[in-house]
């Protein structure tokens, strides 16, 4: 009799996950949240979006979110860049999916989530353009997150590989520019040397110019959004990705540009949530408690 209670209980255990019905106890409960925090949704069930793009972990994570006062800001189909209670995003979670908190160090809280309610109402990207005036949910986040002036991690420690093998071409100007600071002063003290007995005077000027624009910062290292300044990106644009594990296009994606008379911008400046979630200055916090079910796929 016991044996049969105890596996009528597991029975209903396991239904009760699988429904998403997860208790509210132990993991990362909303209470935890802070504003800034990203919202990575996990679908288990995989997408067209997790067949060609890696999350932590190996995770299929196909939406991205930023929470804020209680509320999330993201950019989703049909409605575009929108804000509401994080409770009606939380209803929304389909059956096999689930959120992953991100957060991220020395970011300007205030400045970043600034930055994302700039692009409310804008339409939703769904061809994944970062150069035209619409938005997709990484998009969003990528614009929008800067640090509290220039900081981070370390930006050799940055050069990430992408799905193809690719490095991360924002962290490689970076390192570039890091390694020209460097070079800069070596070639100060060489020409200091060389011209401070005859021309020392005449030729110091020029050299300081010449030095300063070698060396001056990227454009692209920097904000380029409208309003934010000159503070640094957390997330450089990455080359985008809409191929499989064998380096081949997708039939779907290739079938989804030709339809709209487009070719499939593979290798192009962009981003996704998965690669979000793996960018080394986002700290994965655990999974959120005290979900519900049916969000709808997108």
């Amino acid at each position: 009799m016991i044996n049969y209670i105890h596996k009528i209980l597991t029975k209903a255990l396991l239904l009760a996950f699988s429904l998403g019905f997860v208790g509210c106890s132990g993991g990362f409960t909303t209470r935890n949240l802070r504003d800034g925090d990203l919202l990575f949704v996990v679908n288990g069930n995989g997408s067209n979006i997790t067949s060609v793009t890696d999350g932590v972990d190996g995770l299929g994570i196909d939406h991205v979110a930023v929470f804020s006062q209680g509320n999330v800001i993201e950019a989703i189909p049909k409605y575009g860049v929108v804000e509401n209670p994080l409770d009606s995003f939380l209803v929304k979670l389909s059956d096999g999916e689930f959120v992953l908190v991100g957060r991220v160090e020395g970011l300007d809280v205030e400045t970043s989530v600034t930055n994302a309610r700039k692009f409310l109402g804008k339409p939703y990207d769904d061809i994944f353009m970062s150069s035209d005036s619409a938005i997709y949910c990484s998009e969003l986040v990528q614009k929008s997150f800067v640090f509290k002036g220039k900081c981070g991690l370390n930006m050799k420690d940055k050069v990430v590989g992408t799905r193809s093998g690719r490095a991360d071409k924002c962290a490689m100007d970076e390192v570039k520019e890091e390694v020209e600071e460097e070079v800069e002063e070596e070639v100060k003290e060489e020409v200091k040397e060389e011209v401070k007995d005859e021309v020392k005077d005449e030729v110091k000027d020029e050299v300081k110019d010449e030095v300063k624009d070698e060396v001056k910062p990227r454009d692209d290292a920097k904000v380029s959004t409208s309003g934010i300044g000159s503070k640094q990106l957390v997330f450089c644009t990455i080359p985008m990705s809409f191929h499989d594990s064998t380096g081949k296009v997708t039939e779907f994606w290739t079938k989804f540009y030709a339809a709209r008379g487009l070719t499939v911008p593979e290798g192009e400046p962009g981003s996704n949530p998965g690669r979000l979630s793996r960018d080394p200055n986002v700290n994965i916090l655990g999974k959120l408690s005290c979900q519900r079910s049916h969000r709808q796929a997108h």
